[in-house]
């Protein structure tokens, strides 16, 4: 029983990571009863910022500071413990995948 207890706390143990849709300004609650990883390529255009949030706090951010009719593609990773809420506030997602 020990072990099965461990094998469930563990991240990554019995998880697998799978492509999700995720839109911007949008909240998404990790209903499961386990920590997951979610993982975002975000585009953000000239002078744009883009926040990702967990349970209201900030733990993201990408900001495009160059000229005219530029942007930047970044990634960022966080993990997300059960029951928690997460959100990517502006700019563009162009994909997302989480290990769950």
């Amino acid at each position: 029983k020990l072990q099965q207890k461990l094998n469930t706390s563990i991240l990554g143990m019995s998880q697998t990571t799978k492509a999700v849709t995720r839109v911007v300004n949008t909240e998404y609650t990790n209903a499961t009863n386990r920590t997951i990883e979610v993982y975002f390529i975000i585009t953000v255009p000239t002078y744009g910022t883009s926040t990702v949030m967990r349970d209201g706090v900030e733990v993201g951010r990408l900001f495009c500071d160059v000229g005219s009719g530029g942007s930047v593609t970044g990634q960022i990773f966080i993990t997300v413990p059960p029951n928690s809420k997460y959100k990517v506030n502006g700019g563009i997602i162009q994909q997302t995948a989480e290990l769950s």
